[in-house]
């Protein structure tokens, strides 16, 4: 099990992993993009936005080594940040429509987790 952890170390929850892999950036399908359930969930804004954070990290290459976790949620911490949940990811669907709809210019890679299992 492992402490899930704010950006300022703050603990709001525990999370136990339920399996590990690895496959290349041009395998991931629309499948693995809904499950991870960041932005709209669509493989277009997966590959859209973590082809940008790993261009920027000057790392990308269609067919690099990816490792993926799926986990399951054991105990939320933070109740507060918890019942902000719904309206959280409200806004985090609402800036993936407006990226996908300009066409992805100008992706950005911050705050796009909503916590969902898969992340």
């Amino acid at each position: 099990m492992q402490w899930v952890v704010t950006a300022l170390d703050n603990p709001v929850g525990v999370i136990e992993t339920i399996s590990v892999g690895q496959c290349r950036f041009d395998e991931i399908d629309e499948a693995f993009a809904l499950e991870e359930g960041e932005g709209d969930r669509s493989l277009v804004y997966w590959r859209a936005v973590h082809e940008t954070f790993f261009s920027n990290e000057g790392t990308f290459s269609p067919n690099m080594l990816l490792w993926w976790e799926t986990f399951r949620l054991v105990e939320v911490i933070d109740e507060a940040l918890a019942a902000r949940g719904t309206e959280l990811i409200a806004l985090e669907e609402g800036e993936a429509f407006a990226l996908v709809n300009e066409g992805l210019s100008g992706v950005s890679c911050a705050g796009v987790h909503n916590g969902t299992e898969g992340d």
